[in-house]
């Protein structure tokens, strides 16, 4: 049965990674970093910080309503929980990284504000931690969580959890390539196109994934997952 007690291994990952959210975000009021894409510094605010965390608890409750995988679940080994996402996320960061390395192909995000997308090191370490707590945050507890516990719990009584958790995921993965399908829209792409392209992308499946890994294994689980591919992507790829 789920207990928040202080006891509670799940209980007290939670508390970890809240302390490491607030301490990184005391750091940079410190230590300011320039944002190399919209959006990111709202993310960063004070307001913002505490609306994560408060609707993340409730979305992490939500989860456990729904019998999504509880952060230190005991029947969950910690090569499912940490070696698999790391795996994964790492896979991930390669295939990200190797047309840039092989082809030299480097396309800008969408929302980027200069020519580096990148945060240097190595304020980007703990960068992209943050990052790294909002986004599954945001996606998996919030969206993902509340979203599947509202519709199966209050709108079919219980019923469908799983079929619902597996559409409101496809729907959700949709938020990271949102900027790139807008920007073939805008480009004279259709929107099918555009949509039916980032569907068959590397970063659209990959949430698809992450979703799942987060529902089976635990947040932690989805959470190493994206930590691995960021550790390419963002702080070891940008240093050569």
């Amino acid at each position: 049965m789920f207990s928040f007690s202080l006891k509670n291994k799940s209980t007290q990952a939670l508390l970890v990674i809240a302390i490491i959210y607030l301490l990184i975000k005391l750091y940079f009021i410190l230590f300011p970093v320039t944002f190399p894409i919209a959006g990111q510094e709202m993310v960063f605010g004070w307001g913002m910080i505490a609306a994560t965390l408060f609707l993340g608890l409730l979305g992490y409750f939500c989860t456990k309503k729904i019998g999504f995988a509880d952060l230190w679940q005991s029947d969950i080994s910690n090569v499912q929980r940490f070696l698999i996402p790391i795996i994964l996320g790492l896979i991930y960061g390669i295939i990200t990284i190797a047309p840039r390395i092989i082809y030299h192909d480097d396309p800008l995000h969408p929302l980027a504000l200069r020519g580096n997308i990148h945060v240097h090191f190595p304020n980007s370490i703990p960068f992209y931690v943050f990052g790294t707590i909002f986004m599954e945050i945001f996606l998996k507890l919030v969206c993902i969580g509340m979203i599947t516990w509202l519709m199966s719990s209050l709108i079919f009584r219980g019923k469908y959890v799983e079929t619902i958790f597996w559409i409101v995921n496809v729907i959700v993965a949709f938020y990271e390539p949102m900027p790139y399908i807008q920007q073939s829209i805008a480009t004279g792409k259709s929107p099918l196109n555009a949509t039916a392209s980032e569907m068959l992308s590397v970063l659209y499946i990959s949430n698809i994934i992450s979703g799942y890994i987060g529902k089976r294994f635990g947040f932690l689980a989805s959470l190493t997952m994206r930590l691995s591919h960021y550790a390419v992507w963002h702080i070891i790829f940008p240093l050569f």
